[in-house]
């Protein structure tokens, strides 16, 4: 990089200057570099949000943001692309909002070898850039914005930006605007609504109709929020806090879309238990501006993958290219008719409340359609309008003085109790399985959720920890992959480990309609799937995974607010070990394969003797009527156009379950026998056995396992071949023949019985039994 001296202080008592790009200027002394990153970034922001799905295909655009990180023509593979970031201590993530898609990454700046990236030696991010090669045909080159963060030069960059997105075609799209939209009608206004949330919340918001501000330079919301949302001596929030009705208030701008309307809302956190008009004043824009100028001079740098992903989504707005970095706060010049353009917008006929509280005091007469959200809609009552538009007669306190709670919070004395142990946390080792079992409150929750959790040691024990983080980096992929991507449990799906209070250890998470027991099932399944993985696992993955981690323990943090974070951390916990990360960073490099094939298999795998395991269900009330469920089941897994009588079948074979349930220990033994015709490994065999033990004892689980099975069967059996009969209800004589048949060949009837008639005994009995093995050992028919 090119640098020069500068003359004019080569001579003061200061050392040398040197100017970096003609640009940056820095003592010769000083041997840090400013111009370089730990992390790269890109982020492209697509101008197609929500707002343009068709009315019949409500959530297309989120979807497409799904699909478009399934595979590219580099990673076909639908998780080669997660794993290639994940192995160079990399993320990435989307949003679809009204307007815009926002695809963004993060990625290692340095190549494996950890040498600076040339061209024989290219960066992780040329390879991670590939993500402009997700672009859905209906995406325009003119739609989209890119921002890309890198330590390479900025002819390289622009080189590798041009190499990889020339490609996309530009179709000179308009951009979307919605000029001929307005977010309310008229009689959506002078309204209030009573809505019932699920936490025990209490929340008042007012919103208001705005002016769309898209393309405003100096935006006047910002300077209403400045007032309203203040928490200074005379402000609406030291008032209504000083009576005890408030705990936060928020005020701004709630943009809509471009060419609409905007709101301006106005957000009041409520406790249990506005003002003379002014003209704009000159002095509250400058102090504004001044905050402003100060808050981005001295701005916190903020991760790579923020930056670019908010950068690329304000380049959709019509803002100066100069003030990119900056944004809308602080830019433009002071315009007083504009704000009191702005502020005839505020007024009691044109505004929306929206009161959230479970302790309303009426009936809730309405619905929401999705999530089933109670409410009650209404007209704000006249004599409640009037009394808005009256003006409060207000007088200057004579003295200042502190509110209540915070003198309560100064006089509150130490107690003997605040001084006990800080609680333990500890799960007995060696072969320990816990299962702990909660109904959810909200009696509409239809949403299970799983936590299983593997005790691993003592905070102290740094080795078994590097051991535990080193897992946690190579079974995130594969877990999400696995359970979200591939079976669909849950749109929730996570693993990491999780730190106790005086233990750590690793925990899965999944959240979902389906039960915890077949939850349970599918985790442990997982597990010894990824065992045998890790098995198969070649050095250069395993090396690369070592890398990934150490580079994400070692980074430099982002800012003060991070460290002091991080710091605090270790205080709360009484932990103080204030340089964890460089030590367990320090014992993962020797690790081998080896060793951590013995630690999974003594911690984690479904086959050990001596790991810890916890499995926590919160099982949810409003799961539904099965009957409905399996209806949706079959909806989602066949065509549109499934018989009725195949839907039937499913119901058959949840009455006949249901009666071998409540058989129990002859339910048990007649799914042995049935095993016994399946032809089945002895190991498979095994496994049959024990986890349909545990299905008898846990038959609500099992009978949404079996009949969500037959349904995903019985969808993919739509057409009848000659070897096939339909599920259709048979004649007389065509059942007898068939019970004949199956009589002739029992084995056969336990592998091709899929379509086969459930009428009678022992037609029903064999194909439930057939749907148990179906789902406790994922044999393939």
């Amino acid at each position: 990089m090119p640098s020069a001296q500068s003359p004019g202080l080569a001579t003061s008592r200061h050392a040398p200057v040197v100017v970096l790009a003609d640009s940056l200027e820095k003592p010769s002394l000083d041997d840090r570099d400013y111009r370089v990153t730990n992390k790269a970034s890109a982020a492209l922001d697509v101008n197609v949000g929500c707002f343009s799905d068709e009315d019949e295909m409500p959530g297309m655009a989120n979807a497409v943001g799904h699909l478009l990180f399934m595979g590219t023509t580099k990673f076909p593979v639908e998780d080669d692309y997660s794993q290639y970031l994940s192995t160079n201590s990399g993320d990435y993530n989307a949003y679809t909002a009204y307007t815009s898609t926002n695809y963004y990454f993060d990625v290692a700046a340095k190549p494996a070898d950890d040498e600076e990236p040339s061209e024989t030696n290219p960066s992780p991010l040329l390879g991670a850039l590939d993500l402009s090669r997700r672009t859905a045909e209906h995406y325009s080159a003119n739609q989209m914005k890119l921002v890309v963060l890198g330590r390479e030069p900025l002819d390289v960059l622009q080189n590798w930006v041009v190499e990889l997105f020339s490609s996309i075609e530009n179709k000179n799209l308009e951009q979307n605007r919605w000029s001929d939209r307005e977010p309310f009608r008229l009689s959506d206004l002078g309204t209030q609504c009573f809505a019932k949330p699920v936490m025990d919340s209490r929340v008042l918001r007012i919103v208001f109709p705005f002016m769309d501000e898209h393309s405003i330079e100096s935006p006047p919301s910002e300077y209403i929020g400045h007032l309203v949302g203040h928490e200074g001596p005379g402000s609406i929030m030291a008032y209504i806090k000083s009576k005890g009705w408030a705990n936060s208030l928020a005020a701004g701008l709630a943009p809509v879309c471009a060419g609409s309307p905007d709101n301006f809302e106005v957000r009041v956190e409520l406790t249990e238990e506005v003002c003379t008009n002014y003209l704009p004043q000159e002095w509250i824009f400058q102090e504004q501006k001044h905050l402003a100028d100060v808050e981005f001079k001295f701005r916190q740098k903020i991760s790579v993958s923020d930056f670019t992903s908010r950068t690329s989504s304000l380049m959709q707005t019509p803002l100066d290219w100069r003030w990119l970095l900056r944004g809308h706060s602080g830019v433009g010049k002071f315009d007083p008719s504009l704000i009191a353009e702005s502020l005839e917008h505020f007024r009691p006929e044109n505004m929306r409340i929206v009161i959230l509280s479970r302790d309303f005091r009426g009936d809730w007469d309405k619905k929401e359609t999705w999530y089933g959200t109670e409410y009650r809609h209404e007209k704000i009552p006249a004599e409640l309008i009037v009394e808005f538009k009256k003006s409060n007669e207000m007088s200057k306190d004579k003295r200042l003085h502190l509110n209540y709670v915070c003198r309560k919070r100064t006089t509150s004395s130490l107690t003997l109790t605040s001084l006990k142990w800080r609680r333990r946390s500890v799960l007995d080792s060696g072969g320990s399985n816990f299962v702990y079992k909660k109904t959810l409150e909200d009696g509409k929750n239809v949403n299970h959720c799983i936590e299983t959790f593997f005790y691993v040691g003592h905070q102290g024990d740094c080795q078994a920890r590097a051991k535990t983080r080193l897992v946690e980096q190579m079974i995130q992929e594969p877990a999400f992959d696995q359970l979200r991507t591939k079976e669909r449990l849950g749109y929730i799906v996570f693993s990491d480990l999780r730190n106790l209070t005086t233990t750590f250890g690793l925990r899965l998470l999944v959240q979902t309609e389906k039960t915890p027991e077949h939850l349970d099932r599918r985790i442990e399944a997982f597990l010894k799937q990824f065992g045998e993985q890790l098995q198969g696992m070649s050095e250069g993955e395993f090396k690369s995974h070592k890398r990934s981690l150490i580079i994400k323990l070692l980074n430099k943090l982002d800012n003060l607010k991070q460290e002091s974070s991080r710091h605090w951390d270790h205080i709360e916990s009484e932990d103080y070990n204030f340089e964890r990360n460089q030590g367990d960073a320090a014992l993962i490099q020797p690790l081998t394969k080896s060793e951590m094939i013995e630690f999974y298999n003594s911690y984690f795998h479904p086959s050990s003797t001596t790991r810890a395991r916890l499995s926590v269900h919160l099982e949810a009330q409003g799961a539904g009527n099965l009957d409905t469920k399996v209806i949706g089941v079959l909806k989602e897994n066949g065509p549109e156009d499934i018989p009725q009588e195949k839907r039937q079948s499913v119901h058959l074979l949840r009455s006949y379950l249901e009666g071998e349930m409540k058989k129990s220990s002859d339910a048990l033994n007649s799914v042995i026998e049935g095993i016994k015709k399946l032809g089945l490994s002895q190991d498979d065999q095994g496994e049959a056995v024990g986890g349909s033990a545990k299905i008898v004892d846990s038959a609500r689980g099992f009978l949404m396992s079996a009949t969500s099975r037959l349904a995903c069967v019985s969808a993919q059996a739509q057409k009848p071949s000659n070897k096939s009969a339909s599920l259709r209800k048979p004649t007389s004589n065509e059942g007898k023949r068939r019970k004949r048949k199956r009589r002739r060949s029992a084995q056969a009837r336990c592998v091709s019985n899929r379509s086969a008639n459930l009428n009678g005994k022992e037609g029903k009995r064999i194909q439930g039994q057939y749907f148990i093995f179906r789902v406790l050992l994922k044999t393939k028919s």
